[in-house]
């Protein structure tokens, strides 16, 4: 699910859609790499949209979690709501994760505010007519787009589907000329680089979450628990816990959950702490460079590709993700992004002090 491009030169995206453009994705330990080429563009995905949208209500009110939820954090101010309030104190990260043979870590964490929900394309949309802002896909003219396959109508299953890199593809269309976000306002904002994502959460007055505060949030208070719900894993759940795929990733998707790409946020039920989508829907960025911070002792140093900044860490999994590959919705799970990309499954929430 997560992607890096492997350019001639690295640090240019300027390639034309259509190219045979080698995507190449780090899972597992980091030590190992999947392949596969792009395919040609289906044309007619540019009308698509998911199965299903629901409309949200009104922005949820602040509210406290962890050991501290009887104190509200003094001096709060009232551009907290929508955001949940984090207590402070020793937290274990990497805890309950057997895919990896490592140790959990113990941090202590200075107490922090964390958006509800992933930032939507309403949200955006507000901070780009205030701002007039422009993303780095759309001034570099092009995103990463999985473009899924058309749907049984006889057996509601999508065939297989295949990354491309695509012309004119941005936030406000997800999938190339074409296509739109009209209806989606509710469904997480994508194609966003962490430029972007810094350049909201500073409109907004607040900042991105760091590795270590995004995963001790996304654990919902559960201690040494491999999901933000348990340990009951997302195809065994019932009801429905998470925006993921379901089958075989990439040959087909059985969309048990209801969803081809994107849902609507807060869908699914919340975490302990209230936090929405922490698993599945899409990955979201956090303000760690590879490399850094606390859990770079557990996963250790970054690999030759990487330069101060150039990439940075993404949590939580999103709608590509499937037992069978990178179980991104597993709360200990890591990817990387160059910091210029963007892709049609990779969003962010925003934290404050």
């Amino acid at each position: 699910t997560s992607l890096d491009l492997a350019w001639p030169d690295a640090g240019s995206r300027t390639r034309a859609a259509g190219d045979a453009v080698e995507i190449r994705r780090i899972c597992g330990r980091g030590d190992t790499m999947v392949a596969m080429k792009t395919r040609p563009l289906i044309r007619s995905v540019l009308l698509l949209t998911p199965i299903a949208l629901s409309t949200l209500g009104s922005t949820a009110p602040a509210q406290d979690a962890g050991p501290e939820s009887a104190e509200k954090a003094a001096g709060a101010r009232d551009d907290r709501a929508g955001m949940v309030r984090i207590a402070g104190g020793s937290t274990r990260l990497g805890a309950g994760d057997e895919r990896r043979d490592v140790d959990a870590l113990e941090v202590e964490l200075a107490p922090f505010w964390i958006d509800a929900r992933e930032v939507t394309n309403a949200d955006f949309a507000r901070f780009v007519e205030a701002t007039g802002f422009s993303t780095d896909a759309e001034r570099i003219g092009n995103s990463v787009v999985f473009v899924p396959g058309a749907v049984d109508p006889s057996t509601g299953i999508a065939a297989p589907g295949g990354w491309d890199l695509i012309e004119g593809a941005d936030w406000r269309r997800p999938y190339g000329a074409g296509s739109s976000i009209e209806g989606l306002g509710d469904h997480p904002v994508v194609h966003v680089s962490i430029h972007d994502a810094r350049a909201f959460a500073a409109w907004a007055g607040k900042r991105l979450p760091t590795e270590a505060e995004w995963e001790h949030a996304a654990r919902g208070g559960l201690v040494d628990q491999p999901y933000a719900w348990g340990d009951t894993a997302p195809d065994d759940a019932d009801p429905w816990v998470a925006n993921t795929w379901q089958g075989r990733f990439p040959l087909a998707n059985r969309r048990l959950d209801g969803y081809l790409t994107t849902a609507p946020v807060a869908t699914f039920a919340p975490n302990g702490y209230g936090l929405f989508d922490v698993s599945g829907n899409v990955w979201e960025w956090v303000d760690t460079p590879r490399g850094a911070g606390e859990l770079a002792q557990l996963h250790g140093a970054p690999g030759p590709l990487d330069e101060p900044g150039a990439v940075h860490q993404i949590r939580g999994g999103s709608f590509l993700c499937a037992a069978n590959y990178c179980q991104g919705y597993r709360v200990t799970e890591r990817q990387f992004k160059y910091a210029e990309d963007g892709c049609s499954n990779l969003g962010f929430r925003c934290a404050a002090d």
